[in-house]
């Protein structure tokens, strides 16, 4: 059983990252017994980044992680050890409707492909593109931005509002994006320069957690 309570984190990371209260219970196999922090960690590890139901969107990464009490559970005749952990879970959880900065990776006439914080992708199909705002050049000739007078380049950070979100049952999660209303497109200098730190830190966050895990399990 998953269970959480939510609580906001509020001014170091943008509006779509939510911080809460998660428990879940690992399955240990008799064989892992001798080290439960290991096994912890390395089912901590499947879930990292990847979309979760019980949180209702991707896990971006974790703090605080500990076994709750000091006794698992044996259900039935599996000799299987269900043991109950928590922790303070930082949830990636954007809404059709939301804004969010994301950087070009690749364009083609078909399509523009993007990355949130360094991880989740976002395409931009031309049929949920304002031409009075982006003009899609043809034979992938790139994308340009009308208001900034200038392409697209790989690298460039841009504001586009997420149309849908679909993940997979493996947990992948793609953002369906859109250039529609101002203010999709380039940013300001000075908006760019706020966007930049507060998604900074949310890479900072991935990392850590990461490397957590990675520590745990060498």
């Amino acid at each position: 059983m998953l269970g959480h309570d939510q609580s906001q984190e509020s001014g170091k990371y943008p509006p779509f990252v939510r911080r809460v209260n998660f428990e879940d219970l690992v399955v240990i196999s008799p064989s892992k017994l001798r080290n439960i922090n290991e096994a912890v960690a390395a089912h901590i590890s499947t879930q990292l980044l990847k979309w979760n139901e019980s949180l209702e969107g991707g896990f971006l990464g974790f703090r605080k992680l500990e076994v709750i009490g000091d006794r698992g559970q044996i259900y039935d005749d599996v000799p299987d050890v269900v043991v109950p952990v928590r922790c303070q879970a930082y949830v990636f959880s954007p809404k059709p409707g939301d804004e969010l900065l994301g950087r070009v990776t690749d364009f083609y006439s078909s399509h523009l492909s993007l990355l949130v914080c360094d991880y989740y992708n976002v395409v931009v199909f031309p049929e949920d593109v304002n031409r009075a705002l982006i003009e899609i050049l043809p034979n992938d000739q790139g994308w340009r931005d009308k208001g900034a007078k200038r392409k697209l380049e790989i690298g460039d950070e841009v504001i586009f509002r997420v149309k849908d979100i679909n993940y997979s049952s493996d947990g992948m999660v793609t953002i369906n994006g859109a250039f529609d209303k101002i203010p999709c497109g380039l940013p300001s200098t000075v908006l760019s320069e706020s966007l930049a730190k507060s998604y900074l830190a949310v890479s900072t966050l991935i990392a850590k957690s990461l490397e957590r895990v990675g520590k745990v399990l060498l």
